[in-house]
């Protein structure tokens, strides 16, 4: 080729929309914790599961005196119960057998608190919990008809409780009953309204054992709480309250 001959330009190389833009391969998402046997993987859920004291449960977000009133959030499940469902399915029920729960609620929360321990129950079967306390903080007789929705819940679920449960020796500590087994506690410090909520759940325990109708339990709860209401002015000893009271 001459040495006077012209070389052609270059021409850039025009990139196409379309060229497939490089990635990193996606990672292996295999969760190590389900390889592992499943004797050892028991040994870690109790290890971390295991707690010494009360579990306190608070389904709503509340003010805490003794935190200047900060504002605390509502309990969560501990992390490790939200990894994946494969988990959560197969460690609730450790974590709900291995502890002591106490549940704090306003009774204008009930329902609320009631859906919550409902969803809990299904989730790992009937009597789930080693022990379970109901501290109502705060209680009315406004609120009293929330207590329909605790007569339900052990209506519904099958959940068992001593009667007079609520009579404990104070916050923080459980009645054993004579069989040694923890008491399910309702424990309310109003003495008339601790009275007429515990009647409602022994009104759900016996609608269950004895095998109601919704529609029985609904209207044996409707008579409970027009009797109560109607009954509270004349006090605790009168035979109108003690009869709104009986099961």
């Amino acid at each position: 080729m001459s040495s006077s001959a012209k070389t052609a330009p270059l021409r850039p190389v025009k990139s196409s929309s379309k060229a497939r833009q490089w990635s990193p391969p996606q990672a292996k998402t295999t969760d190590i914790l389900m390889t592992l046997p499943a004797e050892l993987r028991n040994n870690i859920y109790g290890m971390v599961f295991t707690d010494s004291s009360w579990v306190i449960i608070h389904p709503a977000r509340q003010i805490r005196a003794s935190n200047h009133g900060e504002i605390e959030p509502a309990w969560q499940e501990p992390a490790l119960l939200q990894v994946n469902k494969t988990i959560r399915n197969e460690a609730s029920t450790m974590y709900y057998k291995s502890n002591d729960f106490n549940v704090e609620v306003n009774l204008a929360e009930l329902p609320h608190a009631c859906k919550r321990l409902g969803g809990i129950i299904e989730r790992c079967g009937v009597n789930p919990f080693k022990s379970l306390r109901i501290v109502i903080t705060y209680a009315d007789w406004h609120t009293l008809p929330n207590g329909y929705h605790l007569g339900l819940l052990f209506y519904e679920t099958g959940l068992q409780a001593t009667p007079g449960a609520d009579r404990t020796d104070g916050i923080g500590k459980n009645r054993r009953s004579r069989s040694g087994k923890e008491d399910h506690v309702l424990y309310s410090s109003r003495q008339m309204l601790s009275a007429a909520l515990r009647a409602a759940l022994e009104i759900g325990v016996k609608g269950g054992r004895e095998g109601w109708s919704k529609a029985e339990m609904e209207d044996r709860l409707g008579t409970w709480l027009r009797e109560c209401l109607g009954s509270k002015i004349k006090g605790a000893r009168s035979k109108a309250w003690k009869a709104a009271l009986e099961v």
